[in-house]
């Protein structure tokens, strides 16, 4: 589960799988956007079945976190 998070967010950020690890800062590392956040959010939501607000985006600030956040989820 936790490769096929990697590349969702790889995909949806466009960077290199190799770059998203736990502790890479989603913003600040991967260079998350608004667009992009709204498109990973989309695809979460798509995979966990769960809506993700922008307020849930807003807090998730590691790929971890974003682990998590799906783990919960799911």
């Amino acid at each position: 589960m936790e490769e096929n998070i990697q590349v969702l967010i790889a995909r949806h950020l466009d960077v290199d799988k190799a770059a998203v690890t736990e502790t890479a800062r989603l913003r600040e590392d991967l260079d998350m956007d608004e667009i992009s956040s709204m498109e990973l959010g989309l695809a979460i939501s798509e995979l966990t079945g769960t809506e993700v607000s922008e307020e849930d985006m807003d807090e998730l600030i590691t790929v971890q976190d974003v682990m998590q956040f799906i783990q919960r989820a799911g």
